[in-house]
This record gives C-alpha cells, sequence and structure tokens, in this order.
C-alpha cells in the first residue's frame, strides 16, 4: 500500500501522485494507492475522480487510530506536496516505522534524510515521485530498514519532552 494523509487540496499534488502512480502499477499492478484524509474546504475533490479507479481507496476523515493503523500497515507514505511548512506527516509514518517518499523542497529536504529514512524524489514531476515509491516498493529490506531508521530518528529528536525543552528554551531567549 502507498498511503497519502492529509486534507485533499490541490496544493498536495494528488494529481502528480496519480500520474505516478499509473507508472507504479505497470510494474507493480498489485498496490493499492490509499488517500485518507478530509476533503478540501472549498473547491473539487480530487480523490471524486480518483476513487472510481479501482486500486485506489479514499479513506474520509480518519481518526487518529484509523490513521496510524493505516501508516503501519503502509509500506511507503508519500507527501507530493510542494509547500508543506514541516511536514508532521513524515514524523507519524516514522513512529510507525513507515518510511516516507516526499518531494524535493527546502522543507522536506531539511526534515528527511535521503536514503537513510526516506526518498526524497529528486524532482517535482510524477516521474521522479514514481522512481522514488518504486526504490521503496522493490525492496522491503530497504523499506523496513527506512522505517527503522525514521522511528529513531523520531524517538530521538522529536519526543514531546525535546520538542517542549526546544520551546521552553526559545522563550527563555525571548
Amino acid at each position: 500500500m502507498v498511503l497519502f494523509v492529509g486534507r485533499r487540496t490541490p496544493s498536495k499534488r494528488l494529481d502528480v501522485l496519480y500520474e505516478a502512480m499509473h507508472a507504479v502499477w505497470e510494474e507493480s499492478p498489485e498496490v493499492v494507492l490509499v488517500l485518507a484524509g478530509s476533503p478540501p474546504g472549498v473547491g473539487a475533490d480530487p480523490a471524486i475522480w480518483m476513487a472510481a479507479d479501482p486500486r485506489v481507496k479514499v479513506v474520509d476523515t480518519p481518526n487518529d487510530r484509523e490513521k496510524n493503523r493505516l501508516m503501519g500497515r503502509a509500506r511507503v507514505v508519500v507527501s507530493p506536496s510542494l509547500t508543506e511548512s514541516f511536514g508532521i506527516t513524515t514524523l507519524e509514518a516514522w513512529a510507525q516505522g513507515t518510511p516516507v517518499v516526499v518531494t524535493d523542497s527546502p522543507v522536506n529536504r531539511a526534515v528527511v534524510r535521503d536514503g537513510v529514512d526516506g526518498v526524497v524524489a529528486s524532482g517535482p514531476e510524477a516521474g521522479e515521485l514514481a522512481l522514488a515509491l518504486a526504490r521503496l516498493l522493490d525492496s522491503s529490506a530497504l523499506a523496513h530498514e527506512m522505517g527503522r531508521a525514521g522511528r529513531e530518528r523520531v524517538r530521538a529528536e522529536f519526543s514531546w519532552p525535546d520538542s517542549a525543552l526546544v520551546l521552553d528554551e526559545l522563550i527563555r531567549r525571548i
């Protein structure tokens, strides 16, 4: 399973993800794309036309338990957006031991260590995203190793107590 989690807005580039999945499906027709999240507040929902494809499953507004279950079952969690402010979904995926594929943007490059805890697609196009997804779909050992590295990183660098200490330090400096 390839999993996207988030609000289904144009900025998330689900159209690019769907295009990339066509290349993935040529080599791995058994892979399912799951789009889990809420519809856009305004405008058309891209999941409506994607849901007509039997290889795509839409999960509307999953609760935390369902989201964590999906992340734990996924081979990879994908974020095709180029405009994320941080990418909390990346940390949530890593907490479940699941590697990520993200598009190449300054924020994503600052969070994801390419080849260590996930894959940074080399460019914004669907072809690059498809290659990045295929890299993890083709090797369960690599996916497992990157997921393990992500889980260790979340525990070491992004725990709530550590985040609270950093925030406290910033406040004290102000």
